[in-house]
């Protein structure tokens, strides 16, 4: 028998068009907490290859002796490595704890770090542990200025309910190349932002 098909009517198209548009949007969503990922994992892994660089780093950012002398600069880059995870793999209200968690890491580093500005001697923050052994200067600033930006993005797009498990879910090939390229470059062009 004759098969029957469905015309494709004016309101089918732009209701296409329409999930075309939101798909796009929220493709866009997503890159904010891949970026964040990326560099919470490769600070986390950097500073536990030389966890006496994080130590030294408090103490010439002078923050408090009580915080240099606990265990918070030993738990830091398992802290960054755990969010940085989460980000990626995490959903829903877990996915919001963590992007409001990355988004307070961040601007606690950008609070440190204009703090650290206004001292008379060259500081080094060790930011990226030795891989990111650096002075601190207004490149540093700018470029925390930025994570903390990204992070505020990654906030909303988990507001919005976009996660990267999600995406991975329905997005095509091309889609997933994409995020990752931009998550490397993003991530690389903060490296060297901060030098």
């Amino acid at each position: 028998g004759e098969r029957c098909s469905t015309p494709l009517t004016a309101s089918t198209w732009g209701r296409r068009a329409r999930h075309l548009r939101q798909w796009r949007v929220l493709s866009f969503l997503v890159a904010p907490p891949v970026l964040c990922a990326a560099v919470l994992l490769v600070s986390g892994v950097a500073k536990l290859r030389d966890t006496r660089a994080t130590r030294d780093a408090f103490v010439a950012l002078r923050l408090p002796r009580w915080l240099s002398d606990s265990p918070a600069p030993a738990l830091l880059p398992w802290g960054e490595l755990a969010l940085g995870v989460a980000l990626l793999v995490s959903s829903g209200w877990v996915l919001l704890l963590a992007a409001l968690a990355t988004l307070g890491l961040f601007f606690g580093y950008l609070a440190v770090i204009a703090r650290a500005l206004g001292f008379t001697e060259r500081v080094t923050c060790n930011c990226f542990g030795r891989l990111g052994e650096q002075g601190v200067t207004r490149r540093t600033l700018v470029r925390n200025a930025v994570l903390v930006a990204t992070a505020t993005l990654a906030t909303v797009a988990a507001l919005a309910r976009v996660s990267v498990p999600g995406t991975i879910m329905d997005a095509p090939g091309a889609t997933l190349g994409w995020l990752a390229m931009a998550a490397l470059a993003g991530a690389g062009a903060l490296f060297v932002l901060g030098h």
